[in-house]
């Protein structure tokens, strides 16, 4: 499924400088994994229909756009990794009930097994 965004004005802190420029970053996308997706690459692209600066003037329109993703570079295609969910049940324990700090009153290092399940 495309997702779509739709973004009317600028913040107040942006300068004409910083909407001019060769390469602007548009959005900033932070992606979950729906529950029941396979593992394994999934790929995805940016496409900008209308980019139009506060001036009303249209700079971008019907154009792709690069992706940064975890590789660090431009792409074409962004991808996003899916891993397998390992599940992992850890229990640890000690065979008494109670550990009693004796090192305070006796000055001597005390050790206690401690088994993991």
């Amino acid at each position: 499924r495309p997702l779509r965004f739709k973004a009317v004005g600028v913040p107040d802190k942006t300068t004409a400088a910083d909407v001019t420029q060769a390469a602007l970053l548009l959005v900033t996308v932070k992606l979950r994994v729906h529950i029941g997706t396979r593992a394994g690459a999934h790929t995805f692209k940016a496409y900008t229909k209308q980019f139009i600066n506060p001036g009303s003037f249209m700079f971008l329109s019907d154009v792709h756009g690069s992706v940064l993703d975890a590789r660090d570079s431009a792409n074409n295609e962004g991808k996003l990794y899916v891993r397998t969910v390992a599940e992992r049940g850890i229990l640890s324990y000690v065979s008494s009930a109670q550990l009693a700090n004796w090192a305070v009153l006796t000055g001597t290092t005390q050790e206690h097994k401690v088994f993991t399940v």
